[in-house]
């Protein structure tokens, strides 16, 4: 049956996301290599860029913090809006992801992108 060959192409995809953080831990010169957690994820922060891999889903997430608060004058913080709307709208056609606004701390957008790992 097909449940099998899932198990098969899972394991395989692990097996090459498991190199591929090896290989992401040299580069960054990290002095313990990256390691997925049990929940079969692994995260890692560099220079401003958060970076989410998930083996269950096999998708690759990109985080971004893109200012660390958000203009006080209503006519500025309008604009931003309405081009963070239109970005998120038209966003879809370029990759999936967003920009998300924190209006309850007033602090920190950050914009993300996902990949599917299964088709790169």
């Amino acid at each position: 049956g097909k449940e099998p060959y899932k198990q098969r192409k899972d394991a395989f995809f692990k097996q090459r996301a498991t190199a591929a953080l090896g290989e992401l831990s040299q580069h960054l010169e990290r002095d313990s290599p990256l390691r997925f957690n049990e929940n079969n994820t692994c995260e890692v922060e560099h220079e401003g860029l958060l970076l989410r891999i998930t083996v269950l889903k096999k998708e690759l997430y990109v985080y971004h913090s893109l200012m660390k608060a958000l203009p006080r004058d209503p006519k500025k913080r309008l604009k931003l809006f309405e081009y963070i709307l239109e970005g998120n709208l038209l966003g879809s056609t370029v990759c999936s992801g967003g920009i998300t606004i924190l209006t309850t701390s007033e602090v920190v957008m950050h914009m993300s992108a996902q990949l599917n790992l299964a088709r790169v």
